[in-house]
Parts: C-alpha cells; sequence; structure tokens
C-alpha cells in the first residue's frame, strides 16, 4: 500500500504503508506492505519501558500512583499540569531536573508553545515530551540502588533492563534487537513490525494473563508456536493507568488522547 500526497493536483510526496495485525498468538492476521520490516520502535514502546517499574516493586516502593505510570507512558504536549506532575514525581523518587537527561524542546502542542512564548516562560528538560518516561527511569535507578549518572547510555543497568523487558515481550532475542539513539536521547529499538504487533496484542491481554498459544495450539505444529510467554497480570497497570489519564499521554485536542477516552475503563 502508499499513500501519494498532492499540492495543486500534483503528486509531491509517495509514502509506503506497512502492517502487521497480529494476534497474542503470535499468528499474523492481516498485513500489507512488509510485515517483517525492521524499523526503529520509539515512543511507542514506552509502555514496555514502564512495565519494570510494577514489575520490579519501584512503584511501591515509592509510592508511585497511575498518574505517574501513565507519564511514563506519554509523550505529553508539556501543559502546565503535565509539567508539574513530572516534578512531584521527580520529587517523590528523590531526584531533579538536573538529573534529566531527555533536554528541552518546544511542547508539541501549538497552543501551548504559543502561551509560552506569551508569558516567557522558559523551556527546561522537565517539558520535553519524554520527561515521564525520563523520570520511570530514573526512579526504577533508584530503586535498585544503579547510579543515577548516564542512566541513557546502552550499558547502563536501566537500559539493559528495558532492553530485555522489550526482548520479552516482543520474542526478539536480544542480542538481534537493533538499538540507536532516540532523539531524547535514551535508546531505541530496530525491530520487526511484526513483533511489535505481537508486544501490543500481549499487552491487551495482560488483565488475563493470557498464554501466547492459548486453546489454539493444538491446531499448530509444535516447530510454528514462538517461545513461550505468560502475560504477567500485573502488566495490566500500564495499559490501565493510560486509559485512566488519557490528558496525560498527550493533551488537549491530541488524537490518541481522544481515542483512549472514547474508550471505557472495566
Amino acid at each position: 500500500m502508499r499513500v501519494e500526497q498532492l499540492r495543486g493536483g500534483v503528486v509531491e510526496a509517495v509514502h509506503d504503508v506497512h502492517v502487521a495485525v497480529v494476534d497474542a498468538a503470535g499468528r499474523l492476521v492481516a498485513a500489507t506492505g512488509d510485515p517483517g520490516l525492521v524499523t526503529f520502535w520509539r515512543s511507542a514502546a514506552k509502555p514496555f519501558q514502564a512495565v519494570p517499574l510494577v514489575a520490579d516493586g519501584a512503584m511501591e516502593r515509592f509510592g508511585l500512583t497511575s498518574r505517574e505510570l501513565a507519564l511514563c507512558c506519554a509523550s505529553h504536549s508539556s501543559e502546565p499540569g503535565q509539567v508539574a506532575l513530572v516534578r512531584e514525581f521527580l520529587a517523590k523518587v528523590g531526584c531533579s531536573e538536573r538529573d534529566l537527561l531527555c533536554g528541552p524542546h518546544p511542547p508539541l502542542s501549538d497552543s501551548v508553545a504559543q502561551d509560552y512564548r506569551t508569558r516567557g516562560v522558559r523551556i527546561t528538560a522537565v517539558f520535553s515530551n519524554c520527561s515521564g518516561k525520563h523520570t520511570g527511569m530514573l526512579a526504577l535507578s533508584r530503586h535498585h540502588g544503579w547510579p543515577t549518572e548516564f542512566y541513557t547510555r546502552l550499558e547502563h543497568p536501566v537500559q539493559q533492563r528495558c532492553l530485555a523487558e522489550v526482548s520479552r515481550w516482543t520474542d526478539v532475542a536480544v542480542t538481534e534487537i537493533r538499538t540507536a539513539v532516540d532523539g531524547c536521547g535514551v535508546v531505541c529499538y530496530g525491530l520487526p513490525l511484526r513483533n511489535m504487533a505481537l508486544a501490543y496484542a500481549r499487552l491487551a491481554n495482560a488483565e488475563r494473563g493470557t498464554r501466547n498459544a492459548e486453546h489454539q495450539a493444538e491446531r499448530r505444529s509444535p516447530s510454528d508456536l514462538p517461545p513461550r510467554f505468560r502475560v504477567p497480570t500485573s502488566a495490566f497497570r500500564v495499559p490501565e493507568a493510560m486509559l485512566l489519564h488519557p490528558e496525560l499521554i498527550a493533551g488537549s485536542g491530541r488524537p490518541c488522547t481522544e481515542l483512549m477516552r472514547a474508550i471505557p475503563v472495566g
């Protein structure tokens, strides 16, 4: 599939579209283009980078709520309430803005950016759309007693822990995951589209602790089955937090926030 972009009736740009739809058992349900295309999982990997906070006990250790967990999964608009919550999150884990390595950038929301320009607000790292994710990584460092310095580097224990979690959900070995530096400075993952889809299908089934192979496994030969994987029910806290607080995931007028508001929780 491809999408043509027109300007004045003339094709100005052509975009190839690759889609993979996978169920929690790893079966490819639908596809267009190349479902095995390897590309970088960037902000869409945030929920899986947040799972260690739940699995390792950091949430209980620091008394974190679903609001902080939602922020870990966010590409927020730097709205005042979002920025204030990130600052509270940092304080809960004994860190400050000086510990953030995401760097500043203008808000993703044009209206928020214009408001800050008008009021002369100084944009710092806490305003980054990834500041929640970075604070979550600092929390994981604090929880395990790892150094908070250079937490964005691939060799740091935080990034190795997140890499292992991504490997577990996608069925791609750590050694086979391509890595690079994301726009906010942390590690991003080069993976086949169908494996990214598999991870999300599993996350959607987290509440029930669904097995990867499910009850239809006997219809397939053993060589066709991906590695056995039981979805931890605790991981449901991640999508639950996102659905409980859609205003934190993006912001006013952002499509993903509006879509989540349309989905009832429970």
